[in-house]
């Protein structure tokens, strides 16, 4: 007979013909994170990795605006470059 309220990702214990519970040889370990399966590691690992993944977008994303910022300015002294030269010949020559 099956539990209903039990977890599909936790290992069950094994139970006797009676439905009591059987004890094991090995001794359960105290740290609930030990207890996790496979599955619940998974997930959680694959959560992580998928907000890492989110904060490196978004990291790209600023160095991308930046560099546009960048490239605008660069394309604007290069417009007013010539202007200025010629600015400064004038102011000279006065």
């Amino acid at each position: 007979m099956t539990d209903l309220w039990t977890s599909p990702s936790k290992p069950q214990r094994p139970r006797s013909a009676k439905g009591v519970e059987c004890s094991r040889t090995v001794s359960e370990p105290s740290d609930p994170r030990d207890t996790q399966s496979r599955y619940d590691h998974d997930e959680a690992r694959e959560a992580a990795l998928r907000m890492e993944l989110d904060s490196v977008r978004k990291t790209n994303q600023v160095i991308e605006g930046i560099l546009e910022s960048l490239a605008h300015a660069k394309d604007s002294m290069e417009v007013s470059k010539p202007l200025y030269l010629l600015l400064k010949y004038l102011i000279v020559t006065w």
